[in-house]
């Protein structure tokens, strides 16, 4: 069984995490994944959405084997104690986020101890097999933004940005590497005086999703205090792109980048809907003041 820890302050229940390397009794709390991407500054900065870079301020999602699960609560004397009447499930965890948890070695956190490390973070660009190596530069603590820094030391071609005001109706271009587009692969023959090594790697090979501007969600200029659930975002009829397309770029019909493609949304008999970050958040990270 893995075992949780409720709470006392907000009455929520998280898994028990404590400090300490991994072992027979305790996992590492850790996750991967792939998105898209595009540099900003001929300096080899790279915006990205902060749920790819940054995956501990994302949902997290439990490995199998987490469920059911033990509790573990404070009782009236001020101990700990295991509640045998209550068995942890996996809707008691929706919308759990480790960056937000709120215990640590069972007790209170009252500043920010949880953040998460990056083991490696790689970026391939169109055409190529042969990563480079980035860290994160960056991260907006309001949107699904990071701005990441690759270490190159030539300067590359960047994107223009549009930031004025984006009507409603407006044609749009999604670029991006959605994980169901089928891989393409290309065979590399290494030979050095001490090896020779045949293998295969994946070429970067983006696809595009035309569409337009369907809705514009928090930003009515017309009405204060406005606000989405989902945050300032432009909703998009490009409902075919998915999984891998986050952090990807959201071309104007002149080729300005406008926005950052974040996510999908789909019900089922309810269709999809898909959301981009308006590019202004970028470059907000990208200025001191």
């Amino acid at each position: 069984y893995a075992v949780y820890f409720r709470n006392v302050n907000n009455n929520s229940i998280e898994p028990l995490c404590v400090r300490g390397r991994p072992n027979n009794f305790s996992k590492l709390m850790s996750g991967s994944g792939q998105g898209s991407g595009f540099v900003i500054s001929p300096e080899g900065f790279i915006v990205t959405n902060r749920h790819v870079a940054n995956t501990w301020m994302d949902l997290y999602g439990f490995p199998p084997g987490a469920f059911p699960g033990r509790l573990i609560e404070l009782t009236g004397a001020g101990t700990l104690a295991y509640n045998d009447n209550y068995v942890v499930t996996q809707d008691d965890l929706k919308g759990f986020i480790p960056a937000n948890m709120q215990s640590l070695d069972r007790a209170p956190i009252d500043d920010k101890s949880i953040a998460g490390t990056l083991f490696f973070t790689d970026v391939l660009f169109p055409g190529t097999s042969n990563p480079i190596s980035a860290t994160v530069n960056r991260v907006s603590d309001k949107h699904d933004v990071v701005i990441l820094k690759i270490n190159y030391s030539g300067r590359l071609k960047s994107t223009d940005l549009n930031l004025d005001d984006i009507k409603q109706g407006e044609e749009i271009t999604v670029m991006g590497y959605p994980v169901l587009s089928p891989q393409e692969v290309v065979e590399i023959d290494s030979k050095t005086m001490f090896s020779a090594n045949r293998h295969y790697e994946t070429i970067a090979q983006p696809s595009i999703f035309n569409g337009i501007i369907s809705k514009k969600v928090g930003q009515n200029a017309d009405l204060e205090k406005v606000f989405s659930m989902g945050g300032d975002t432009y909703q998009l009829n490009v409902s075919e792109s998915g999984a891998g397309n986050s952090g990807g770029p959201v071309f104007d019909k002149k080729g300005r980048v406008i926005g950052i493609y974040t996510y999908r949304f789909s019900a089922p008999g309810m269709g999809a809907l898909s959301f981009a970050v308006p590019i202004k958040y970028a470059n907000e990270l990208l200025n001191v003041y």
